[in-house]
């Protein structure tokens, strides 16, 4: 069941990342530690920047509401440095969004979830299969 509801909904996971990351990194970065801490981690790992792309900062709660010179996050840079994030140029950050490799990774997830729910229904409908060959040997056997 598992299976074939990650094979069904695997489209419907970037329009609702899509919406939910970006409103998550606008409105939660500098606001939450422990989702500053995620998206700074996320940043890092994926090599990107923003949401859907490093543009997002600019109407962030934290570029708005903080005392920062930077214009993105320091996780945002190719080599993190303390207040490297004051310069947006693409020799100094990733332009990509994290969406797009977010997404990926959790379409790659969703597949895998997808074979191993198909794997053991397969083995049940075998089980099955066998269980009705028992009985009715079983069955003519008794007759």
């Amino acid at each position: 069941m598992v299976g074939i509801l990650a094979y069904v909904y695997k489209n419907q996971v970037e329009v609702d990342l899509n919406h939910n990351l970006d409103n998550t990194f606008i409105e939660k970065y500098g606001i939450s530690l422990s989702v500053t801490f995620s998206i700074n981690k996320m940043q890092q790992e994926y090599k990107c920047c923003g949401a859907t792309s490093f543009e997002n900062w600019d109407k962030s709660r934290w570029r708005k509401e903080s005392n920062t010179t930077n214009l993105v996050p320091d996780s945002c840079c190719k080599t993190m440095d303390i207040g490297c994030g004051q310069s947006n140029h693409p020799s100094n950050i990733s332009y990509t969004g994290c969406i797009h490799k977010f997404t990926a990774e959790l379409k790659k997830q969703l597949d895998i979830i997808f074979a191993v729910g198909l794997g053991i229904s397969v083995i049940q409908i075998f089980g099955m299969i066998l269980t009705c060959f028992l009985y009715f040997k079983l069955k003519r056997d008794d007759d």
